[in-house]
């Protein structure tokens, strides 16, 4: 959420004032809407399935489970490229985060056919914290 904050990402969320539509919204407007009593949703992503996981070792990892990612995920959207670099640079300085991978589709020489048109920058991290390492993950 600190990377969010500090960069005006936006989060999915879902309110009873608009008709369960999908809105996007900052973390403060959300917090502050709460607080005057609406009913904000935070429309978080669902983790990877077991089924899912299995697939993909069987599939595409040789049941190498090392090769597994993106069991948690999570979207942070922006109106602008510039609020997205400022949350990539909090990213990469937050001292329990590992990248591990950047697959970047905003690039032009991306071919935006295998992603449907969607344009966006995909990131996988590792947290490394005391508490990661206190439970081997």
């Amino acid at each position: 959420l600190e990377w969010a904050v500090v960069s005006c990402g936006h989060f999915r969320s879902q309110t009873q004032a608009q008709d369960g539509e999908v809105q996007f919204a900052t973390w403060e407007d959300i917090l502050r809407k709460r607080a005057s009593g609406e009913s904000v949703q935070i429309l978080w992503t669902q983790i990877k399935s077991p089924q899912r996981a299995l697939e993909k070792l069987v599939r595409c990892y040789g049941y190498d489970a090392s090769k597994l990612t993106d069991c948690c995920r999570e979207s942070i959207y922006f109106r602008h490229p510039k609020d997205m670099v400022c949350c990539l640079e909090a990213i990469l300085a937050d001292k329990h985060i590992r990248v591990t991978r950047i697959k970047n589709r905003m690039d032009p020489d991306s071919d935006a056919f295998y992603s449907g048109g969607f344009r966006n920058v995909l990131l996988n991290l590792r947290i490394d914290s005391d508490e990661t390492r206190r439970f081997g993950v």
